[in-house]
């Protein structure tokens, strides 16, 4: 068992209000003074799963319990594990939860940050609670997607072109960003029917309508 590793490479013993849920007859609990399987609003929650319909209840559950700072993290049973018949492949994992290019689940503040082995058994992965939807470096250039603000303007029509020319230069490549560095043809245009759709509820951001949703 590797407990003490996880507790001291995570830095567990920081967060004031541990949750474990489904917990293994390891000492996690104890070293950690957690409470078990109460869902409430926490710094940080522990869950151990077994199978991938597991994964996706629960983020549903939880993913808004999880305070600002806080981690969201999963124990998944692995492939070969002696415990249970069924497993969780890493591969499903991002697919599962449908994890976009800045490790954000859809519609979620919580960030994809760590993954370690936990023991033989599970593999432990960990998502952050930020404030509002961090972009990678590379795509953080907002300016260089200037040359797409054009085109959006052309295809919005109404309303929602009037409200997107009010909004700063800022704003208005934040998005040209978020729809153009999408690679393929199909998620660029799900991406502007999304930005029509927070527009039309008077949002200047997918940052400012996740925010304000306390999702």
């Amino acid at each position: 068992m590797e407990n003490k590793t996880i507790i001291e490479k995570l830095k567990l013993i920081q967060f004031k209000h541990p949750i474990v849920i489904n917990p293994i007859e390891d000492d996690l609990v104890k070293r950690l003074k957690a409470q078990v399987n109460v869902l409430e609003a926490t710094d940080l929650m522990i869950i151990f799963i077994k199978n991938v319909d597991e994964l996706q209840n629960y983020f549903k559950r939880v993913q808004g319990l999880i305070e600002e700072g806080g981690v969201l993290a999963f124990a998944y049973a692995k492939k070969g594990n002696q415990r249970y018949t069924t497993y969780v492949h890493r591969d499903d994992l991002f697919p599962a939860l449908r994890v976009d290019d800045d490790g954000y689940p859809e519609n979620s503040l919580l960030k994809f940050n760590r993954m370690v082995k936990y023991d033989d058994d599970f593999t432990l992965v960990a998502l952050k609670r930020t404030l509002q939807h961090e972009v990678t470096q590379k795509d953080a250039r907002v300016a260089d997607y200037e040359q797409y603000v054009p085109q959006i303007m052309k295809q919005l029509v109404g309303e929602n072109r009037d409200f997107f020319q009010q909004l700063t230069p800022g704003y208005q490549k934040a998005w040209a960003r978020y729809i153009y560095s999408a690679k393929t043809k199909a998620t660029q245009d799900k991406h502007f029917d999304e930005m029509q759709k927070i527009l039309a509820q008077g949002y200047k951001s997918k940052e400012l309508y996740q925010r304000n949703r306390q999702i």
